[in-house]
């Protein structure tokens, strides 16, 4: 790409690992190990047929991409008005955070396995491992350590003492462009480029964006004779 720095070729490689990290991360809290797949298929390959990993081998690729990503990337975007979605440092340890929290949770690392009778190594750590929570408090502690150093994300504050003060400042802390209580925002636009007040919902909602209803919301609600 002509014009492009070495640095802005290092940051969009290392969101890019965030990317896949996160993608992982979906599949992995739903299924645990899944097929780590570092290479390119060109289209022409006559099989696909990869192995899935084991539930700590998935971890570890996943984690492995996130610490590979957060040094390179800025501790927070520069500008909410045009880089809101752009993955960051603090998003990139977060997300270790969370992803370790999921493998020590009783769902990969318990006595048993979370479902009766799998015992694959693919979908359980085998076992109860202390040690995993250990690892989860560690990311936890390096995130805030690193907080308290570069600062910017914080709660948004009541205005004033009332119920309602408090209220507002909680939605504000999730409707607002450019919140700092959001550490990465998935946000597609925003409201005027976030030049104003009015919130995400409102804009959302008045374009005809509303909530997307899953199938087991949508069964909930039979037709007036009883059908589905």
């Amino acid at each position: 790409v002509p014009g492009l720095s070495d640095e802005e070729k290092a940051s969009m490689i290392a969101q890019t690992k965030c990317i896949i990290a996160s993608r992982y991360f979906d599949v992995f809290r739903h299924y645990g190990g899944v097929p780590i797949i570092e290479k390119t298929f060109t289209g022409t390959d006559t099989s696909y047929d990869i192995p899935r990993n084991t539930v700590e081998e998935t971890v570890n690729h996943i984690v492995k991409l996130l610490d590979e990503a957060a040094p390179i990337l800025p501790w927070s975007v520069y500008d909410p008005d045009t880089e809101t979605g752009r993955w960051t440092k603090a998003a990139a340890m977060a997300m270790k955070c969370k992803v370790l929290q999921f493998a020590a949770s009783p769902l990969f690392n318990d006595k048993e396995p979370y479902y009766p009778g799998a015992t694959e190594a693919t979908v359980w750590y085998g076992g109860y491992k202390p040690e995993l929570w250990q690892q989860c408090l560690k990311a936890c502690q390096e995130f805030f350590t690193e907080l308290k150093s570069k600062g910017f994300y914080e709660l948004v504050q009541a205005t004033g003492n009332r119920p309602e003060d408090y209220r507002l400042a909680y939605r504000l802390g999730y409707m607002t462009q450019g919140s700092r209580e959001i550490i990465h925002s998935v946000r597609a636009a925003g409201t005027d480029n976030g030049k104003d007040s009015r919130n995400h919902f409102k804009y959302w909602t008045s374009i005809g964006r509303g909530y997307s209803p899953t199938h087991e919301y949508m069964v909930m609600f039979p037709w007036k004779d009883g059908t589905p």
